[in-house]
């Protein structure tokens, strides 16, 4: 019982915390493209692990 539990939790936790807010990310990326989009792509070529969500 006691491991259901937690894997309840951890489901939970896992579902309504790490969620990523695409529709902000379009919108920035629409707005201003050169610093949403572009500077991004070279950090991710060069370095992804400096990304950060």
């Amino acid at each position: 019982m006691k491991k259901i539990f937690v894997l309840l939790l951890v489901i939970h936790s896992l579902l309504f915390f790490s969620q990523i807010n695409v529709e902000e990310i379009k919108k920035n990326v629409i707005e201003n493209p050169q610093k949403y989009f572009y500077e991004y792509l070279e950090i991710f070529k060069k370095d992804p692990s400096k990304l950060t969500q």
